[in-house]
């Protein structure tokens, strides 16, 4: 069944009718339940979806860039004034500064411009505030154009994506600022404190029975933290899916719905997103050990580092998107299945 471009362009295609998705409960049927790959290929599709609008990434990274030098163009200033007179030590070759400084030379830095880092970190509460909230303008665009394929790249299809989903994540977002709460409640205040208290003597750290011990208490506090921030983050982006998938509007249920499925489908979910998380881990590390091994100038991996880590956030998000809405299709195939055909007689039960 062929949607019409007309029909395309005045925004009545469902956010279901990407390539290979059925149309209707009738076509479902026919078609069988669709079966669901691993969760790496979803990713793949999500990559592939993103390498395709190069627009965007050219967007993305010019925002970036200007982000960035909010924050970047303070400390340069401050370093041309006190450290640009620093040139070694006799018989010493200048600092690359790029790649490392000594100690004393921060402590000088930090000495001669003391109200740096307080200038910096009053600015940095409404930029936080900033990212977060263009986080979920780019999320929606990257789930909005991973779901409609090669006919619907482009600029405008992100954009759209993005201005219509944008109050819905919003409401979500609101909801996922409790959940932390709620865990760093959960961690660090009562009950944690009650768990602490069981595990050493007073619940202080220093009272327990052997250094090591305490160690591992207390890393096992701050890995259990930043898992349980990790997986609220990831019932927040599969409940966001859920809007898109579904157009739907109740960020309640939305959460909801992210936790159902995960629970549904935690393999393919890992695939997608732990994935995801390594491959840009290895980005990163690869960049940085190249331009080490090479002596390469810096600028290269400022350009190129960005550009990588957007392209792979973009494929985790349509990843997402595309496993949540084939999951979806699946279930709504195998629910309008026809029922077999039995009618009690030999020829029936033997076929």
């Amino acid at each position: 069944m062929a949607v019409r471009a007309s029909e395309r362009r005045r925004g009545a295609v469902s956010p279901l009718d990407y390539p290979g998705a059925p149309r209707s409960p009738a076509d479902e049927a026919l078609a069988g339940p669709l079966p669901l790959r691993g969760g790496v290929l979803y990713l793949w599709q999500g990559l592939r979806a993103a390498m395709r609008q190069p627009g965007v990434l050219a967007l993305l990274l010019l925002y970036s860039f200007l982000s960035a030098l909010l924050v970047a163009l303070p400390y340069y200033s401050s370093a041309l004034e006190h450290l640009s007179p620093i040139a070694g030590f006799a018989g010493e070759g200048p600092l690359n500064l790029s790649f490392s400084a000594p100690r004393w030379l921060l402590d000088e830095w930090a000495r001669l411009d003391g109200s740096l880092q307080r200038t910096t970190a009053h600015g940095m509460a409404p930029l936080l505030l900033l990212a977060s909230l263009s986080g979920l303008l780019i999320t929606g665009g990257w789930m909005s154009v991973a779901l409609r394929g090669r006919e619907g790249a482009g600029m405008a299809a992100f954009l759209q994506g993005a201005g219509r989903y944008f109050f819905r994540f919003l409401r979500t977002w609101i909801l996922g600022l409790a959940l932390y709460a709620g865990v760093t409640w959960l961690v660090w205040r009562a009950p944690g404190e009650w768990v602490l208290a069981r595990l050493v003597p007073g619940g202080e750290l220093e009272l327990a029975a052997s250094e090591t011990r305490a160690l591992w208490i207390e890393n096992g506090r701050l890995i259990l933290y930043v898992a349980l921030l990790f997986l609220v983050e990831l019932v927040l982006d599969l409940g966001r899916a859920s809007l898109v998938i579904g157009d739907r509007h109740s960020a309640l249920f939305a959460l909801v719905r992210g936790l159902g499925f995960l629970l549904y489908e935690p393999v393919r979910v890992a695939g997608v997103v732990l994935v995801g998380w390594i491959l840009e881990a290895l980005w990163i590390a690869a960049l940085v050990a190249l331009s080490h091994t090479l002596a390469a100038p810096v600028w290269p991996l400022v350009l190129v580092l960005p550009l990588g880590r957007i392209i792979l956030r973009g494929a985790r998000y349509g990843g997402l998107a595309a496993l949540y809405a084939a999951a979806r299709s699946s279930r709504r195939a195998r629910r309008h299945a026809p029922a077999p055909f039995v009618d009690g007689t030999a020829w029936a039960e033997g076929a």
